[in-house]
């Protein structure tokens, strides 16, 4: 399980193959088992992969009465991701307000990434745009540490967001270029294409039209690009 653990975020097909070949034949192992249907429910989920709320509910069952705090946070936060998937909004926000106290005690940053964007989507969502802000800051905070650049980016286009929604269109711009920035020298497509959509959006919003124009096409080639690559 340790090596499925360690691949998990960059190689989650493997990760995930390496945990259906265990199986534990049964919970006598109370740590083991939860650990497994923990780390099952992270690569399911992070293979798109349709499930139930079954092994979630034995981690938590089990991580959430022990001394562990990443493992208690990675609990609260794949239940607060089923939750929010059941469209259970105010449970789903419990669960990561209390796994981003849990994070902060460790040195797991890709995690705390992952638990802070999720709050401050739901916080902007609700137009609660300084509360949105506070934790895609943190969360950015936690993409940097973690040295992830595709976290990165994409907390530069959280930020973003709520300056966009607090109507601060050049703030807005400025970080959709940070995160544009780190798609080129990385070659991520999908954080371009995201990003320049978005940015196109503004530049129109501030009379930029020739921007919003050149943009838009930019998007418009990364997008025929990246459909080309599952053709």
């Amino acid at each position: 399980m340790a090596k499925a653990e360690a691949i998990m975020y960059r190689y989650p097909d493997s990760a995930l193959h390496i945990l259906q070949g265990i199986q534990p034949d049964n919970p006598s192992d109370n740590e083991q088992y939860a650990t497994w249907a923990l780390l099952m429910t992270q690569a399911q989920y992070k293979n798109q992969i349709e499930q139930s709320d079954s092994l979630i509910n034995i981690a938590y069952s089990y991580f959430i009465n022990q001394d562990n705090a990443q493992r208690k946070a990675l609990a609260l936060y794949y239940k607060g991701i089923l939750c929010h998937e059941s469209h259970h909004a105010e449970d789903a926000l419990s669960f990561y307000l209390e796994a981003t106290a849990e994070i902060e005690k460790t040195n797991d940053y890709q995690l705390g990434f992952l638990i802070n964007s999720e709050i401050g989507l739901m916080y902007l969502y609700r137009k609660l745009n300084d509360y949105a802000m506070e934790y895609f800051e943190k969360a950015h905070h936690n993409a940097e540490l973690s040295n992830n650049q595709t976290y990165i980016a994409f907390s530069f286009i959280y930020i973003a967001r709520a300056f966009s929604q607090k109507k601060q269109y050049n703030k807005a711009i400025e970080y959709y270029e940070k995160a544009i920035k780190i798609g080129q020298v990385n070659n991520y497509p999908t954080i371009l294409a995201s990003a320049m959509n978005e940015t196109s959006f503004l530049f129109l919003k501030i009379g930029e039209n020739k921007k919003a124009l050149q943009y838009a096409k930019d998007c418009i080639k990364i997008k025929k690009l990246i459909k080309g690559y599952f053709h």
